[in-house]
């Protein structure tokens, strides 16, 4: 008896377990776990993204923002919260992205949306069958919710890994290590290693992961005010915090950097502290 593929062996669990859904819709998401798992589809896909990033010249966000708006989805939404099911369907439906601030630095939050950005490719290649956007707005309806759970959804098949991820009979370390970019964690720790050679897409994630772990979700939502802020705090500790007209002498001391660009705040900030100069010089290298 001839070996079902991975991807017929999924889409039959798929097909079993959300069983009014849409069967074109199954076989495209089937499809695109299949290409996400992919780490060489992945990693060329990323690398043409990177070399786009390059020539543009725009920030990450911006540049996904526009990609978006050409594939005709609604503006992303920043969240710095665990959405419940539903709240997340509702963005699904509208077809509306997350800037994902929520779900902590070693999720990322621009993981889903490099996912789709593959999909996007994957479409132009004849790979899938319905636009992204349509299948993306999809995933939000009734249909796609997972029958035996009050909390997942047929994205946390796809996009995501947990503990009832189908494992094609791996064990769950075996099974995470072959989710590619299926993973959201397993697609930062990729492309934040050496999957691409470094250039704008690698170091943007460094530092977004930097910034988010050292001074939260403004750190990728707003840099050069969170840095501002951080600085703040540490010059009053440095004057200690019984200083007479403390804050007076905080905002003159900050009045020089007013206008500076973020790599002089950085800058400012690592003579406070030497071990996030380190961290940062590990980011650029």
């Amino acid at each position: 008896m001839q070996k079902k593929s991975p991807k017929a062996v999924l889409l039959e669990l798929l097909s079993k377990k959300y069983s009014s859904a849409n069967p074109s819709a199954l076989n495209d998401l089937a499809t695109a776990k299949i290409l996400l798992m992919d780490t060489g589809y992945g990693d060329h896909v990323m690398d043409l993204l990177q070399k786009s990033l390059d020539a543009s010249k725009d920030p990450l966000d911006l540049f996904l923002l526009q990609e978006e708006e050409k594939r005709g989805f609604t503006l992303r939404k920043e969240v710095d919260s665990i959405l419940d099911r539903d709240a997340f369907l509702d963005l699904l439906r509208e077809g509306r992205h997350i800037l994902d601030l929520g779900a902590g630095p070693n999720h990322g939050p621009f993981s889903h949306r490099l996912q789709w950005f593959i999909l996007y490719h994957a479409f132009d290649e004849q790979r899938l069958t319905m636009s992204p956007l349509v299948l993306f707005k999809m995933l939000g309806e009734a249909p796609f919710k997972d029958p035996g759970s009050a909390t997942r959804s047929m994205w946390d098949e796809i996009f995501d890994f947990d503990n009832e991820t189908p494992r094609f009979d791996a064990a769950r370390q075996e099974a995470e290590s072959q989710a590619g970019y299926s993973s959201a964690e397993m697609l930062l720790l990729r492309l934040r290693g050496k999957a691409i050679p470094p250039g704008p897409l690698v170091h943007e994630l460094r530092l977004s992961q930097l910034r988010y772990q050292t001074f939260g979700g403004g750190g990728v939502t707003d840099p050069e005010q969170a840095l501002r802020n951080a600085i703040s705090v540490k010059y009053a500790l440095r004057l200690g915090l019984s200083t007479p007209n403390l804050q007076t002498q905080i905002d003159e001391y900050l009045k020089q950097f007013a206008d500076a660009p973020i790599e002089k705040l950085e800058e400012v900030y690592c003579s406070f502290d030497p071990g996030y100069a380190k961290l940062l010089q590990a980011a650029l290298s």
